[in-house]
């Protein structure tokens, strides 16, 4: 078979040609590929970003403590001074009085428990009460000496308690037991009257008078307070 070089030369040229020119017209391109990242879901169980705080309302500022009304301060000043019943004198004639010694007082047996304090407020008296008032309470519990009666807890109390009543009544006691009877008149049970609180306090020493109204003011009683004395 006899070959044309001339056009075997053209031929090659031309698929040599054809190869390096660039992809037909009609093929369609490749387009670019988009990256989409999906953010992860939020881990089971965890808390949702807590939203700004509320602002805290303005608290108002309290208002002004009114002042102490003028009546009140009045009360308190109208309250007897201590001090001046512990200094007032006695003019009734409650100092004059010879109490006795207290060692005549004996136990009717070896049985006795409360007679050794009953021995004390026996000897308290001579110093606690006025002279008029501690004879007579001396007396009563020297009549009960050697008795079963003088180891009652309680006998030099009531001696007291009894012994008071014969007190005559000075004028300083009229201003703390109005006081005292006034207060205590709302207490249920209470038996106070003016009476008994101005002849417990005329019956004690002037240094035992401050605790003596005191303590009838806060007991509403007479009887149990003559065993501060001790």
């Amino acid at each position: 078979m006899q070959i044309d070089r001339t056009r075997f030369l053209m031929l090659t040229t031309s698929i040599a040609a054809g190869a390096c020119a660039g992809a037909p017209a009609g093929t369609p391109e490749v387009p670019e590929q988009t990256v989409i990242v999906i953010a992860p879901a939020p881990a089971f169980g965890s808390a949702a970003p807590a939203p700004p705080p509320a602002e805290e309302p303005q608290a108002e500022e309290p208002a002004a403590v009114e002042e102490m009304a003028p009546h009140a301060l009045e009360e308190v000043d109208d309250e007897p001074s201590l001090s001046a019943i512990a200094s007032a004198p006695a003019t009734c004639g409650n100092q004059r009085g010879n109490p006795a010694q207290c060692t005549g007082l004996r136990a009717p047996g070896p049985q006795c428990e409360s007679f050794h304090d009953t021995v004390a407020d026996c000897q308290a008296f001579r110093s606690g009460l006025q002279p008029r008032i501690a004879e007579k309470a001396i007396q009563c519990l020297l009549a009960k000496s050697g008795k079963r009666e003088i180891c009652s807890f309680d006998i030099a109390e009531r001696c007291a308690s009894t012994a008071s009543k014969d007190a005559c009544i000075d004028s300083f006691s009229e201003a703390p037991c109005r006081s005292a009877v006034a207060q205590c008149a709302s207490v249920r049970g209470n038996k106070l009257t003016m009476q008994r609180c101005q002849q417990a306090l005329s019956s004690v020493a002037p240094r035992f008078r401050r605790a003596m109204i005191t303590c009838v003011t806060e007991d509403c009683g007479v009887d149990f307070c003559f065993n501060l004395l001790r």
